[in-house]
């Protein structure tokens, strides 16, 4: 079984997120060839505090 795995911020919007993995879901089945049953979606949270890039916090970005 394929598994997908998204790291990123939130989506507080659930019909956005049903949305999001209804289509990641269809495009691995086709590209697999497998049912859609098959596919799985893990999505890992990260707050901005604990994501910084070129060394500082997305908190502490202007």
């Amino acid at each position: 079984m394929p598994v997908i795995t998204l790291e990123g911020p939130s989506i507080p919007d659930p019909a956005k997120r049903r949305k999001m993995v209804d289509a990641l879901t269809s495009a691995a089945a086709g590209a697999y060839g497998l049912p859609k049953e098959k596919i799985i979606i893990l999505i890992r949270e990260n707050a901005p505090d604990q994501v910084a890039v070129g060394g500082v916090l997305l908190t502490d970005r202007t």
